[in-house]
């Protein structure tokens, strides 16, 4: 999965609606999602957020009441193929 991938599966998937990430902060990004997931934890929406608002400090999230997660988990596993190749 490329960053450009990532940010945009990101977008969606997290209900961003405005960012402007570097190339830099997508990888650091990419990196902590796969720590996390390495010690066994199981990623939210609100850790996500966390995370990406921890390196991208202009980030606007749309939130939303009864979020699904099930897009979220399909997208950790894309993006820690990209990592193990």
């Amino acid at each position: 999965m490329t960053n450009e991938t990532l940010k945009r599966d990101l977008e969606r998937i997290l209900k961003i609606h405005s960012w402007n990430p570097t190339e830099s902060e997508l990888e650091r990004i990419r990196i902590e999602f796969n720590n996390l997931l390495a010690r066994g934890l199981k990623l939210n929406i609100a850790t996500c957020h966390g995370v990406i608002s921890r390196y991208c400090s202009n980030v606007i999230f749309r939130i939303f009441e009864g979020v699904d997660n099930s897009d979220l988990n399909a997208l950790l596993s894309q993006a820690m193929k990209r990592n193990n190749k």
